[in-house]
């Protein structure tokens, strides 16, 4: 077993269990009622989703990639890809736990492409997960998220990841369904020096799999918000095939 499945199995075998199930009990705030247009009453209060995934990844061009992904509130985040540079397959992952914080890919599956871990890639991987919570809104109900209400059809979360808060803003739609999800994210876009960078992406193609319904498809990007950047910072799109909940 690769290290990849390794870290994908123990994030999504460690469960503390649902905690309760959904009641509508925030649903006269905007975050509220985002939660009640996309979670069902009676669903449990799952804590990790299990995601499969394809897509496009912009490197030195755009490459096709499949990926599953366990996002574990508990536990961290682990995306684990594979994809094809030119002729040569490279496969790994990108990893978030209490331990961990490491980006591990290879070519044939045993030669290095490139490693990187540490503080910068840590507080990085803290604002990707505190993003990508949209597929996971169940844990939003909880004491985990301390919401802000903004102005329109804004509204905002903030949550503790590692030691690390992390605030969330969220667009919503006439439905309260966000179209979009934007942070400033710590991160080193197209080789710039660490810092805060603005970050996000476009949400579409919602569906529901056990009484959750997410965003199945996804542009992702730095600089987002910033008309004249924010093509040039796009570098990932995707579209979800399966979710599964516990």
């Amino acid at each position: 077993m690769s290290r990849s499945q390794k870290l994908l199995r123990d994030a999504w075998e460690y469960s503390h269990g649902s905690v309760g199930v959904y009641n509508n009990n925030q649903s006269l705030s905007p975050l509220g009622k985002y939660l009640e247009s996309v979670i069902r009453p009676g669903t449990p209060l799952f804590r990790s989703v299990r995601l499969e995934m394809e897509g496009m990844i912009k490197l030195k061009g755009w490459i096709p990639f499949t990926a599953t992904q366990v996002l574990n509130y508990d536990f961290g985040n682990i995306w684990a890809a594979q994809m094809k540079m030119g002729a040569i397959p490279v496969s790994g992952h990108d990893a978030l736990t209490e331990h961990v914080a490491e980006m591990v890919w290879k070519a044939f599956g045993m030669f290095k492409v490139t490693k990187q871990e540490g503080p910068d890639v840590r507080r990085s991987d803290v604002g990707r997960m505190a993003s990508e919570l949209i597929w996971l809104p169940t844990v939003l109900t909880a004491d985990v998220a301390r919401a802000s209400e903004l102005v329109g059809d804004q509204t905002q979360f903030t949550v503790n990841l590692f030691g690390h808060p992390q605030t969330v803003s969220l667009a919503l739609g006439q439905d309260h369904r966000p179209k979009t999800v934007q942070l400033m994210r710590w991160g080193t876009p197209v080789n710039r020096p660490f810092a805060q960078y603005p970050f996000g992406a476009h949400l579409s193609d919602w569906h529901e799999f056990q009484g959750i319904s997410v965003p199945c498809h996804a542009e992702v990007g730095w600089e987002f918000g910033n008309p004249s950047l924010e093509e040039e910072g796009m570098f990932f799109k995707c579209d979800i095939t399966s979710a599964s909940f516990r």
